[in-house]
């Protein structure tokens, strides 16, 4: 007689574990970790991913991560879902949401006279402003390309940042 066991591997893939979406000039970067196969497990690998922004299908990536190029300004939001070899599509991931960021000015330019400071930058498409740092303390909330500072403390060193900010008053890189 013909004897033989047959195993059907048949389940689902896993959704994808620790899905972070990170913010970055221009871009949103989503990642996440594999949450496929025990030893004891009927799923098979996963053979790629499927990006879901916004609820609506993106792209198909073969690696665990993702650079989404997006406008500034907008916070997308992300899922992810793992497909195996035979076309299961597993659950989507839980959401996870970041926006594109705006840029910092190209320069940010000083001129100092004693104990006073003149910052000026060049303007940077479609903000809606400007955060000024000195010493990592924001200093100064402005749609103007420039800022004076009087009566600093002789002897002491002061460090600036500049960051453009969105409509919702979140910082981009310095």
């Amino acid at each position: 007689p013909l004897d033989f066991k047959l195993v059907v591997g048949n389940a689902e893939p896993n959704p994808p574990e620790n899905v972070q979406a990170s913010s970055g000039y221009r871009e949103v970067t989503v990642s996440w970790e594999d949450a496929c196969c025990s030893e004891e497990s009927l799923q098979y690998p996963a053979t790629y991913y499927k990006v879901f922004r916004n609820g609506g299908y993106l792209t198909d990536v073969t690696r665990t991560f993702f650079i989404d190029n997006v406008p500034a300004g907008s916070e997308y939001c992300y899922t992810i879902s793992a497909e195996d070899s035979y076309g299961t599509e597993g659950p989507k991931s839980e959401i996870k949401c970041a926006k594109g960021m705006y840029a910092p000015p190209a320069t940010l330019s000083s001129d100092i006279l004693k104990n006073t400071i003149a910052l000026s930058w060049l303007s940077v498409n479609d903000v809606s402003g400007y955060h000024l740092y000195r010493n990592d303390s924001l200093i100064v909330e402005t749609k103007d390309l420039s800022y004076l500072e009087k009566g600093l403390k002789f002897d002491t060193s002061y460090d600036y940042k500049i960051a453009s900010y969105d409509k919702d008053g979140d910082d981009g890189p310095y």
